[in-house]
């Protein structure tokens, strides 16, 4: 009990984050496979890494925590739209695997020590970032 008491602000903001992962990833895919129209999808997922970034400013981790999780998120938006310029003949998985790769490579020569959580949130980060990407017709 006292550990949730202490813990209080991490685990609602741990919370909130798993809701908006699942609501930009599960809910709002699974409804547009059953013929339900959204409106703004990018805009939807846009929305939900800010509130992911809002959450991060406002969870009771240390500083460099918080910012080395911000520098993720930023960095793997950067990654995926590089590897969308560079490659464009690659699979979606082999994109995805250069982009994670690339933001890797990124934080390393950052000093950034990528754990298991870090890695969770690359794997968000890249993920939204490839939602936000416009649409082609290929």
């Amino acid at each position: 009990m006292e550990f949730i008491q202490e813990n209080y602000g991490v685990i609602v903001s741990a919370i909130v984050m798993v809701i908006a992962v699942l609501l930009a990833f599960v809910v709002l895919p699974f409804l547009k496979s059953r013929g339900v129209n959204i409106a703004g999808g990018s805009a939807t997922v846009a929305e939900i890494l800010k509130l992911l970034r809002i959450i991060l400013k406002n969870t009771d981790m240390d500083s460099k925590a918080k910012k080395d999780a911000e520098k993720v998120l930023e960095i793997a938006e950067v990654s995926v739209r590089y590897v969308e310029q560079v490659s464009k003949d690659l699979t979606n998985d082999e994109k995805k695997a250069m982009a994670v790769q690339t933001t890797l490579q990124a934080l390393a020569s950052m000093g950034i020590v990528v754990n298991e959580d870090m890695m969770q949130l690359i794997e968000v980060g890249i993920e939204a970032a490839v939602n936000l990407l416009p649409k082609t017709n290929a």
